[in-house]
């Protein structure tokens, strides 16, 4: 069974405490008059302490919430067994407020206003139901504690779920107000899926969701037969991901549905028992845009054996991902009956602004040389600090933060007294974005692309503020860059973009656009 990275892999080394006072991480809750709100439970869902990009979606990495309640004064603190790290904080009070903080970073208390929960059930409010809740901010997406009951309450906002009911399995897209009420609709066409070659089945990106469960079938309605599935058959390694169950059909369907047979490889790991027995064995290609598909998944036996797929025609790897040692990649090219492990040493690096201050949640990867596919990526704490498991050198630390400019540091070596890094902010590109009147349009989804590939992450997004405004930070001068627009009115899409903007200069103003006019209307007009 494809299971979560292993806790074991997420080493924690020793670090000097500095002189200075760690930042907090907390959040001063008040309700909707001004009052502290007391007795609150807050849930932090803490940033993972690494993950592996090539697996994102697959496998995620253990990172249990840290609960806590407000205090008479409001105050809501986490306390981190370790230095405090960023994440998403979820409030809940036993008076029906509450709220969703997509991003809270180590520093100073932000303020938090509580709003009446929405309520989420079904048409009679009888029907008991599990449901597996996803915030989409902003361009974030943050996971939440899965909730179960007749009703359910979560603060306002956009949401992405799945629900299971004595009906079947739903996928839905609410969206929230504070203090109504929406429903979820277990109706729509049906398709029973049956376990095929003991695979275990998933929604695509939601690997702690087991479809067929305990009883090897599952009945999918409505809009989830047109949700993407990935599946991982044991016996074989094979993952299948991106098919979508289809149109109903009157028998059940069984899953995953037969594939062209892969080549098996029959491998053993150079390894003790104990390592062996925890290894985690990748068959992966690289596909457009420096992205990875997971061809095929399983652990090594207690004896280092293991059965993979092994693919042809690509440009394929096979990834190996224990506790103790590097990740390791491997072209299928260079892959041979026996695979060795290789020596690490922890890298603990340190980063400040050039201010000073501390750069805390600032994104780091470590790619090894020639082995794009075992990159490690990490987020410094509240400490400006970051602490990566056991890596192998020579490799490149890179700085692929959206706050941040670009930067790049070889390390021919792992160096055992830690690497110190100072960042800047770089260029920033700043605009509004206006409705055809010209006025201001606020809450507006804008995304920042480089068609190049060259910007770290090619892909940024961000909301408009209320007067239409949005700034990008840590971009590189004198470089076009690519900036859409969108948003959802009076039931339309509205769109703009922009193809040649650039950081330092003027502000980007862009305009949105009916995309879907009335016919004979005027362009812009509904």
């Amino acid at each position: 069974m494809l299971r979560p990275l292993l806790p074991s892999a997420l080493a924690v080394f020793a670090l000097a405490t500095p002189a200075q006072q760690p930042p907090v991480v907390a959040v001063v809750l008040r309700d909707p008059s001004g009052q502290p709100v007391a007795g609150a439970d807050g849930q932090l869902l803490c940033d993972p302490l690494w993950d592996l990009p090539a697996l994102r979606g697959i496998a995620g990495t253990v990172s249990l919430p840290i609960e806590a309640k407000s205090s008479s004064r409001g105050v809501l603190r986490f306390d981190a067994p370790d230095a405090p790290r960023a994440g998403a904080v979820l409030v809940t009070s036993a008076g029906g407020l509450g709220a969703l903080l997509p991003r809270l970073l180590p520093g100073e208390a932000q303020r938090l206003a509580l709003q009446p929960l929405a309520q989420v059930t079904t048409a009679t409010g009888t029907e008991p139901f599990e449901l597996w809740a996803a915030a989409t901010p902003a361009g974030r997406r943050v996971p939440l504690p899965r909730l179960r009951g007749t009703s359910v309450r979560l603060p306002a906002g956009s949401y992405e779920v799945w629900a299971k009911s004595q009906e079947g399995w739903i996928w839905q897209r609410l969206e929230l107000i504070s203090g109504q009420r929406a429903l979820l609709q277990f109706q729509g066409p049906v398709q029973r899926l049956q376990r095929a070659e003991a695979a275990r089945v998933h929604p695509g990106g939601w690997p702690g969701i087991d479809l067929l469960g305990d009883d090897g079938e599952c009945v999918l309605l409505g809009a989830a037969l047109a949700a993407p599935l990935t599946a991982l058959v044991p016996r074989t390694g094979r993952v299948t991901t991106g098919i979508v169950p289809g149109p109903p059909a009157r028998e059940p369907v069984a899953w995953p549905p037969p594939a062209p047979a892969l080549p098996l490889a029959h491998l053993h790991l150079d390894a003790d028992p104990a390592t062996a027995a925890g290894a985690q064995m990748y068959s992966l290609r690289r596909t457009a845009g420096d992205g990875w598909l997971v061809l095929g998944a399983c652990y090594a036996g207690d004896d280092g054996s293991f059965v993979l797929p092994h693919p042809e025609g690509g440009d394929d790897w096979l990834l190996v991902v224990t506790a103790e040692h590097p990740p390791r990649a491997l072209p299928w090219t260079d892959v041979r009956d026996q695979v060795s492990l290789q020596r690490g040493l922890p890298l603990v690096v340190t980063v400040t602004t050039t201010g000073g201050d501390f750069a805390c949640d600032l994104q780091l990867e470590y790619v090894p040389d020639g082995a794009e596919a075992a990159t490690v990526a990490t987020r410094t704490d509240g400490r400006g600090r970051a602490c990566l498991p056991s890596l192998a050198a020579p490799g490149v630390l890179r700085v692929s933060d959206e706050r941040f400019a670009n930067q790049t540091r070889v390390l021919d070596v792992i160096p055992q007294d830690g690497v110190q890094l100072v960042v800047d902010e770089g260029q920033r590109l700043r605009g509004r974005v206006l409705l055809p009147d010209g006025s201001a349009a606020s809450g507006v989804l804008v995304t920042l692309r480089d068609a190049r590939g060259l910007l770290r992450p090619a892909s940024r997004a961000i909301a408009s503020a209320a007067d239409g405004t949005f700034t990008f930070q840590g971009l590189p001068a004198d470089t076009d860059l690519v900036l859409f627009a969108s948003m959802r009115r009076d039931a339309r899409t509205w769109s703009a973009r922009l193809a040649h903007a650039r950081a330092g200069r003027e502000p980007a103003d862009v305009t949105l656009q009916n995309e879907d006019p009335q016919l004979g209307a005027p362009a812009g007009r509904k």
